[in-house]
């Protein structure tokens, strides 16, 4: 199994909105644009946004191979040439934490997630490995606990 942080830009796609929208964590997909070989079915992700709000909103798993496919969820593309027939990965949100995400500054601090790397730029999909993941899953669950007791 491979570890892989997918990054979203919110000035060419309404990753928040969707997130926050689409109900059904299953009907989703991921554009590849490096890793090609590598990214399979049965790999786990870090959902990393970028911006002025940057961090881990969702974690989960690739579901499919890479294959030529539109977006899902529709709609919320911002930049057009995003909607082409393009390599993707089916995927599905184990974590949604798009209401209590996992910021930037919180995974400056850990030590586990000192040499993940994130927000690099031109970059969709990036390595990570299981110790990052591991650490993040923690806090996810930690954030999820948290929330449902308020």
């Amino acid at each position: 199994m491979n570890y892989w942080v997918f990054q979203a830009t919110p000035k060419r796609y309404r990753i928040i909105e969707a997130l926050t929208e689409t109900v059904d964590a299953t009907n989703w997909n991921w554009m590849v644009n490096q890793h090609k070989g590598l990214i399979k079915e049965n790999d786990k992700f870090i959902l990393w946004v970028g911006g002025t709000s940057s961090g881990v909103y969702a974690l989960g798993t690739i579901t499919s191979p890479i294959k030529l496919m539109r977006d899902k969820p529709h709609g919320y593309v911002i930049d057009p040439t995003l909607n082409e027939l393009l390599d993707r990965v089916e995927i599905k949100l184990d974590y949604n934490l798009v209401h209590n995400p996992i910021t930037k500054s919180e995974v400056e601090i850990i030590d586990a997630l000192s040499e993940m790397k994130y927000g690099i730029r031109g970059l969709t999909n990036l390595a990570s490995n299981h110790d990052e993941f591991s650490a993040l899953v923690k806090m996810a669950e930690q954030k999820v606990k948290k929330s449902s007791i308020q």
